[in-house]
């Protein structure tokens, strides 16, 4: 099922089954696939075929994509994907799968940009290697932390009430 979305007046968008989501968008909008109660065997994830595109990157647009299992970058996305979101793979991966058998090099793409940022309880990877020849996914991988998540974060996204904290200093 193939859906064009206007923003609801609250931002959320809750959805019981697996997620396709691409486009652009132009407001603030959190987007969650989950199955209450959550089982391991139903919990959908969300996929991403193609290109998620911010109409400013100042700010005033965030988007949320929270998946119960995982965060998938699809077998067609294109060579250069680029996506603007908050990524959050909750109990899975965010990951583009491995499509090789063994060191054979198989779906390879050129480059992927994620705006914003992302959480993973189990593994983060756009790119699969062999030695050190990457046979699945990206070649190149940029992330650029979008800023703007900690003070306007999509609506209802899941934040620490501490916001940023130093860890650690040392001065050499």
């Amino acid at each position: 099922l193939f859906r064009s979305e206007t923003l609801p007046d609250n931002g959320l968008i809750y959805i019981e089954d697996r997620t396709w989501v691409e486009g652009t968008v132009s407001g603030r909008v959190l987007v969650a696939a989950a199955k209450l109660p959550y089982n391991s065997s139903t919990a959908p994830s969300i996929l991403i075929p193609d290109n998620i595109l911010y109409t400013a990157k100042d700010g005033s647009v965030s988007l949320g994509l929270m998946a119960q299992k995982d965060i998938l970058i699809t077998y067609f996305s294109p060579n250069n994907l680029e996506i603007d979101a908050a990524l959050v793979a909750q109990n899975g991966s965010a990951q583009h799968y491995s499509f090789s058998s063994g060191c054979s090099p198989t779906n390879v793409k050129n480059n992927i940009t994620v705006y914003g940022t992302v959480a993973s309880y189990g593994v983060w990877t756009w790119s699969w290697v062999c030695g050190s020849t990457i046979v699945s996914g990206y070649n190149t991988t940029t992330t650029v932390y979008d800023a703007s998540l900690l003070y306007a974060p999509p609506p209802s996204f899941p934040l620490t009430s501490g916001g940023y904290q130093q860890i650690t200093w040392s001065s050499n």
